[in-house]
């Protein structure tokens, strides 16, 4: 059934739960999700009982800004680096085009942006031409590098574009996709592991609609 409803789970506040990623926090198991009503992000924490046993965090981590390239927030991804917590996420303004900032935070509730301007921004090449979306980070071992894997959206088709970062901060961009959908279709939102000596990748897929 339904881990967390939006609306039953958090008495009316949460419209829509949308974008969750699993968050292995200092302060225990958490749900990191986009609030689809007000663009902000926000957390749920697990009471130990059983995998689905969720409990709504009433504040919001971080909201979008009025006017700017982030005015709604969305595909929030956390990673541990040097004692803090990046929250990396993705903006899109009023006319729907947006891209790739972060965060930080000691305490994994109150957060900071890093920088006004988003990390990875549109434009990078002809498949984020429009938009750049859905961050996944995570380090790679082997090559002692930070990896981004991201939906990107050329204003027709959903692809997934890949970037990689010494210090989280700045970021290289691959001007091709690292993975298109075989059928032409879309593919985006990209979750990314390394296991059993090789990347894995899962995307979400969309097809007539």
């Amino acid at each position: 059934g339904c881990e967390l409803d939006g609306p039953g789970a958090t008495d009316g506040v949460v419209g829509e739960v949308a974008d969750p990623q699993f968050w292995a926090s200092a302060v225990g198991d958490r749900m990191i999700f986009r609030d689809a009503g007000t663009g902000a992000i926000r957390a749920a924490l697990n009471g130990g009982k059983y995998v689905g046993d969720w409990a709504f965090e009433d504040f919001t981590l971080l909201t979008g800004r009025e006017g700017e390239w982030d005015a709604a927030l969305g595909g929030p991804s956390p990673v541990v680096f040097e004692s803090e917590t990046w929250l990396f996420y993705d903006g899109v303004d009023d006319s729907g085009a947006g891209g790739i900032g972060a965060a930080t935070s000691s305490d994994e509730v109150t957060f900071e942006r890093i920088s006004d301007a988003p990390l990875v921004d549109a434009g990078n090449g002809s498949h984020d031409a429009v938009r750049a979306a859905d961050p996944y980070v995570i380090y790679d071992v082997q090559g002692a590098i930070w990896r981004m894997y991201y939906g990107a959206w050329d204003g027709d088709v959903w692809t997934v574009g890949h970037a990689w970062s010494e210090d989280l901060l700045e970021w290289t961009v691959s001007e091709v996709p690292v993975f298109t959908a075989d059928d032409g279709g879309n593919a985006a939102a990209p979750v990314v592991t390394y296991t059993s000596g090789e990347f894995r990748m899962w995307t979400t897929r969309g097809e007539a609609g």
